[in-house]
């Protein structure tokens, strides 16, 4: 199940850092990674990795297959309809995989300032000395969150949009072929709802 290989992939995670670890300490007599670092590593940056793994897999299998199951079958109703649902969504699939490469680079930046503050609050509790670089990292660890935020929200307004629009253009194209007494009412019904189905 997903729980599983998430939990599963998150203590090989933080197993596999301890010992690259370890193995480093014993060999080089000092970590490669400083303790903030690690700690970042090992807590919040594995879960996210696992929690990835699981989605990774189980996401595209329900979703992806929903999709061409339904894309299948309002193709075997009325292909021309079904074509235009197509067209309706796949632009969808190009602006989010280039506005998704943006938001993992700020992402990437973001995990190294929070690695990065992991280690002045280690350094802090070690030698009790104020860290003037702290503020600083916490400034820019919100600046980068901030910056991905507004490509998330344009994502879910291009959703939303597509949701709508999907429909809408189905009903207006369909409803043009029933005045043109080619498919019937009940078709456009099937194939309306189908495409809701891609929507969602």
């Amino acid at each position: 199940s997903r729980g599983w290989l998430v939990e599963d992939v998150t203590r090989r995670l933080r197993n596999a850092i301890y010992a690259s670890e370890d193995k480093r300490y014993s060999a080089e007599g000092d970590a490669t990674n400083d303790p903030g670092t690690v700690v970042s590593m090992a807590a919040a940056e594995a879960e996210d990795i696992g929690g990835f793994v699981g989605d990774s897999l189980s996401i595209p299998l329900l979703q992806g297959g929903t999709i061409v199951f339904v894309l299948g079958y309002l193709a075997w109703v009325d292909w021309r309809i079904a074509s235009l649902a197509a067209i309706v969504y796949m632009p969808h699939y190009f602006i989010v995989s280039a506005v998704q490469q943006i938001i993992n680079r700020l992402a990437r930046g973001h995990a190294k300032v929070v690695r990065r503050i992991g280690h002045e609050i280690v350094a802090w509790a070690g030698s009790r000395r104020t860290s003037p670089r702290f503020r600083s990292l916490v400034d820019v660890a919100y600046d980068l969150r901030m910056r991905i935020y507004p490509r998330k929200f344009a994502l879910t307004y291009l959703g939303n949009f597509l949701d709508a629009l999907g429909p809408l253009s189905v009903l207006g194209v369909g409803g043009w072929f029933v005045l043109a007494d080619q498919p019937g009412v009940s078709t456009l019904c099937v194939v309306r709802s189908g495409v809701q189905r891609v929507a969602d």
